[in-house]
């Protein structure tokens, strides 16, 4: 195999090529598809469809069709998909999308048909995304560049990610501790989710694993359920519950009143204090999961592998300084362009001041402008310009001048402070190369010594800490 490079032929092995070639595209796949960005810790389908959801309610339909005709081009069920996440009321900690109709409960999740539903995009999201939209392009590819924010917004969500070699598993975080984090106000960003009353709290003291239990009280004989944990599949625990049956025959009757929330009562009959301590062990284990979250972001053709949130969002911090510095870079800029527009619009109205004037001058004399000054210019032509609205175009001229010059110095100082502090994320950055097996499914739920464990199963076996421990 011969690679062109700079005009001089390169002979490959295949072997060489072929890795070369999947790297590059798991590259590709790794950009485009599931793993978030760094920068906004949204994937493309998201940007997609914030970018194309209204401000009120239209047909979720609508949307997808939008997003198809913007550039998508995976297809209308990753975006229905994606749509339903990101609207309905449960499993995040914040709804980017509002929703009218069906999109699920914690017991039936599957949304209604898209034709049936109707979303608009949440206020708060909107501004977020407007504040800097002027700084977001769309790429060369035709998807959309990350977004300029100052809130990495996706950590809002329940984050399940796959790609080639690679796995994103992170669970949503309060738009307001995120903020609070960022600022230096609290130390942990603790997992949260909208409407969520059951307990949250760390693995057997691991930064990155998380128990998540039940809404379980015990009354007497009696297990009441009013919850279950958002990413707990309602229908696969309910299976779970045979076991009870089978092992206690007729001292066990369940009462299943769940409707869009679960409500199950669990009565025991029998007399045998151990066996009623295993039932209730048993109903505890099953109604709770274990989560170990593996904070995966892709940035500018590189992995990057976080241990836990909070060191993601310690990176995210020089993003803000970033973000600080290219905003002024903008606001300087559009202010030079205002100053000379104003400066060309002053001595405009003062060649129009003068004397009547021909066609033929007013064409001259925009002539040596650019196209987009021009236009601005031409605007005007048919106004009737007075020695007072030229006085006020030279106050402003002043203003701009002053606003320029603070502007300037706030960019010095802002620059200054962004090219000292280096970018973190260059000593995290890790090619696809690294972790190309072990691809798996995101719906693979483990059971480990009784209880379900989503992701990072092996930090759970006790036999194999306890061999660690010893060495």
């Amino acid at each position: 195999m011969k690679k062109n490079t700079n005009n001089k032929v390169t002979t490959l092995p295949v072997s060489k090529f072929i890795d070369t070639k999947f790297r590059e595209y798991s590259l590709y796949v790794l950009k485009s598809r599931g793993i978030p960005s760094f920068y906004d810790a949204l994937t493309p389908v998201q940007r997609y469809i914030l970018m194309n959801s209204p401000s009120s309610f239209s047909k979720t339909l609508s949307v997808v069709g939008k997003s198809i005709e913007d550039g998508y081009s995976h297809g209308n069920v990753s975006l229905q998909k994606a749509i339903s996440k990101l609207a309905r009321p449960f499993g995040s900690a914040f709804q980017m999308l509002y929703g009218y109709g069906f999109f699920g409960t914690e017991v039936s999740p599957e949304p209604a048909a898209p034709r049936y539903t109707s979303v608009k995009i949440n206020n708060h999201v909107n501004d977020i995304l407007k504040q800097y939209s002027y700084l977001t392009e769309k790429s060369e590819e035709g998807g959309y560049d990350p977004f300029w924010v100052d809130l990495p917004i996706g950590l809002c969500t329940t984050i399940v990610g796959i790609s080639v070699g690679y796995k994103a598993t992170t669970l949503p975080r309060k738009l307001n501790d995120i903020k609070r984090y960022l600022n230096g106000e609290i130390k942990h960003v603790k997992p949260y989710f909208m409407d969520y009353s059951g307990k949250i709290s760390r693995h057997k003291s691991l930064n990155n694993s998380w128990l998540l239990d039940s809404n379980i009280n015990i009354e007497k004989n009696k297990i009441f359920i009013k919850e279950i944990p958002p990413i707990l599949k309602y229908n696969t625990v309910l299976k779970r519950l045979d076991w009870l049956f089978r092992k206690f025959e007729s001292k066990i009757r369940v009462i299943n009143n769940s409707n869009t929330k679960v409500d199950i009562t669990i009565v025991y009959s029998g007399r045998n204090v151990q066996e009623w301590d295993e039932i209730q062990t048993y109903v505890k284990k099953i109604f709770s999961i274990i989560v170990t979250e593996k904070p995966i972001f892709i940035k500018d053709d590189q992995v990057l592998v976080y241990d836990t949130v909070e060191e993601y969002l310690d990176d995210y911090k020089w993003q803000i300084l970033r973000l600080r510095y290219y905003n002024l870079l903008y606001e300087r800029k559009y202010l030079k362009n205002e100053l000379r527009f104003n400066e060309v619009k002053k001595n405009f109205i003062t060649f129009i001041l003068q004397k009547r004037r021909q066609v033929a001058e007013i064409d001259k004399f925009l002539n040596p402008f650019d196209k987009d000054l021009q236009k601005r210019l031409e605007r005007m032509t048919a106004k009737m310009f007075t020695k007072d609205e030229l006085s006020q175009v030279r106050n402003k001229i002043n203003g701009l001048k002053k606003e320029l010059r603070v502007k300037e110095r706030n960019l010095k100082k802002s620059k200054k402070i962004y090219e000292k502090t280096k970018d973190p994320t260059a000593k995290r950055g890790i090619s696809s190369k690294k972790s190309l097996a072990n691809l798996f499914d995101s719906d693979d739920v483990d059971e480990v010594n009784g209880i379900w464990v989503w992701d990072g199963e092996d930090v759970f076996d006790e036999k194999k800490k306890e061999i660690e421990d010893e060495e």
